[in-house]
């Protein structure tokens, strides 16, 4: 029997992939270590010479084929109320590759998800969040945002479960 050891699932000392429930998955591992702590992203003062492409890497090497499920919650302060929207991206830095992305609306005070599968392409990806959103540039490259994203969670598979920490922040 897996136990549920501050919000993630072990058995034997080991962390626990997933959990179903009556058919239903109600667990899935956070493959993300430290998500507890709150990613704050400024732009543009992070990124002065291309601002609408400010963000930070939260996970690095996507296997390749595999679906994953990023949520998260995330808020966005700003003089400007239509720039209040943060993005995913699966991107590999070196090489300039992008698999996909996303923008999503602010503060609306419920945690979104993005599910996506990485291309069988051998190339390992990385997930990045942004400030503002993925390339955005509609807003003055002056415009301030901070964008704070917490209680992140990046699981395999196509369901979203609710934030737990990766069991190796427990188990170390």
């Amino acid at each position: 029997m897996a136990d549920i050891t501050h919000g993630a699932w072990i058995k034997d000392g080991k962390a626990v992939d997933v959990v179903y429930q009556g058919g239903v998955k109600v667990y899935g591992k956070n493959l993300i270590l430290n998500s507890s702590t709150p990613k704050v992203i400024i732009r543009p003062d992070q990124n002065l010479g291309y601002p609408n492409w400010t963000n930070t890497a939260v996970y690095w090497r996507l296997k390749s084929n595999v679906t994953y499920t990023f949520s998260a919650l995330a808020t966005a302060e700003t003089t400007d109320k239509s720039a209040e929207q943060w993005g995913i991206r699966i991107f590999k830095t070196y090489g300039n590759h992008e698999a996909t992305h996303i923008n999503l609306p602010a503060n609306t005070g419920k945690r979104q998800s993005f599910t996506f599968t990485t291309p069988d392409d051998g190339i390992s990806y990385d997930v990045l969040i942004y400030s503002g959103g993925v390339g955005v540039g509609y807003t003055p490259s002056d415009l301030k945002i901070v964008t704070t994203v917490s209680d992140y969670k990046l699981e395999k598979g196509s369901v979203a479960t609710p934030w737990t920490p990766a069991p190796e922040d427990i188990l170390n």
